[in-house]
């Protein structure tokens, strides 16, 4: 259901995508550098929760590059 509204582009679907990406689902492991353009396609289309999510998953890398990462973000 995600999958199809993230298709159809709706940021929502692509957020919730993301975070079932990031935890692994029906029997999958996660993906995290598909986590990580789900969030950002939903972010660039305006998704709060997308930016927050995105935020989450730039603290969880090393503190140096999770610091540059933030700053990008906060940017776009």
């Amino acid at each position: 259901c995600y999958k199809k509204a993230s298709d159809l582009g709706n940021p929502r679907g692509m957020n919730n995508c993301g975070l079932m990406y990031e935890s692994g689902f029906e029997g999958n492991s996660p993906d995290l550098e598909k986590a990580e353009q789900m969030y950002k396609q939903a972010h660039k289309i305006g998704n709060l929760d997308a930016t927050i999510n995105l935020a989450f998953y730039y603290l969880n890398v090393s503190s140096k590059q999770s610091r540059q990462l933030i700053t990008n973000l906060l940017c776009i």
